[in-house]
């Protein structure tokens, strides 16, 4: 394994345009205590892939086997992966850091085609698609803070395409045209959200989390309080939820929804008593009233029947009346509001 001091990392840094690092053997590697900058991706098909780290399949189709633990990757760029890139490698990532990093296309810091376990922190990445991470395989974050990146497709924070298992995560202050934190696309798409908050995040549809013919599950399965939507905005709809098409599960946790708001103005007016939120404010409920153009403030669902399973949910912070804060539109675009989520029976 390549491996710095305990005290002091050692850096690799290059202005060639490469990766850094070219990982493609049967022989377990662990690389360990390093800075990795400036790495501009190994090239393939007119793309580079993998900023500072390469992963792919060996010779004879083997999985490399790579551990990374406290590596700090900055500025480094490429196509696909701007930071790394794993090609269906079996890849642990634990206590790292990536930040500034770059892609023209997807996976501003990350790229996983394979299985990967995550911890560590993300921020200030940017992309297309996923500026922090942009996931086909297999992805568990065991726990990570993933902060201020930006993307100007889907997924300020993560783009899921595959199945991604989300232990504990906050993801606060991304931004992107779709889903200011998560962006869940495709039939094979899935996401499972047992602990975390998802705050803070702006996009034109689904400020926190945006769901396109995937599935997103929350697996709270307390009264304690599991996932919080919080303070997330959308210019147009879902400030909290954005559900195009597919599915949402919501077992039977604490599911918070406070301070998340549209912006926009369409669809006529709809009032609701308001809880008092503004970005960055949680209060509880009171008598004030604000007028929104619109509907969806924290859930909005294109069809009724793209909610699959509601178990009895503990939800607070979202039993508005009328349109503001969960909605859908039936089949005949009409728009229904809900109180509480005990008003919805599948």
């Amino acid at each position: 394994g390549l491996t710095g001091s305990t005290t002091d990392s050692i850096s690799l840094s290059s202005s060639a345009s490469s990766s850094l690092l070219l990982i493609s053997t049967s022989v377990p590697v662990t690389i360990k205590n390093l800075t990795l900058s400036g790495g501009k991706g190994t090239e393939l098909a007119n793309n580079t892939l993998g900023g500072s780290i390469y992963i792919s399949l060996t010779s004879t189709k083997e999985k490399p086997t790579v551990t990374i633990d406290s590596v700090t990757f900055s500025e480094n760029s490429a196509s696909f992966g701007g930071a790394l890139y794993n090609g269906n490698g079996i890849v642990s990532i634990t206590g790292c850091s990536f930040s500034r990093n770059a892609s023209e296309s997807s996976g501003g810091a990350i790229y996983n085609e394979g299985t990967m376990t995550y911890s560590g922190t993300a921020s200030e990445n940017t992309g297309t698609n996923g500026a922090a991470v942009y996931n086909m395989g297999t992805l568990t974050i065991t726990s990570g803070t993933i902060k201020e990146n930006v993307a100007s497709g889907y997924g300020g924070a993560i783009y899921n395409r595959g199945t991604l298992s989300i232990a504990e995560c906050d993801m606060q202050s991304n931004a992107a045209q779709f889903g200011g934190g998560i962006a869940i696309v495709g039939e094979k798409a899935a996401l499972y959200f047992d602990y975390g908050t998802v705050s803070q995040n702006t996009a034109e549809k689904g400020g926190g989390i945006y769901i396109e013919e995937g599935s997103c599950t929350f697996t709270a399965d307390s009264k304690s309080g599991s996932v919080h939507v919080l303070d997330n905005t959308a210019r147009a709809y879902g400030g909290g939820v954005y559900l195009k098409s597919g599915s949402l599960t919501v077992n039977a946790g604490v599911i918070s929804a406070w301070g998340n708001r549209k912006t926009t103005s369409s669809n006529g007016t709809v009032t609701y008593a308001y809880s008092g939120n503004k970005a960055g404010s949680n209060k509880s409920l009171d008598d004030e009233t604000e007028t929104y153009k619109d509907a969806g403030n924290a859930w909005f669902s294109e069809k009724i029947y793209s909610v699959s399973t509601i178990d009895k949910p503990y939800i607070v912070g979202v039993n508005f009346p009328l349109n503001g804060a969960i909605c859908f539109y039936s089949d005949d675009d009409v728009v229904v509001g809900v109180d509480d989520w005990s008003e919805i029976a599948y």
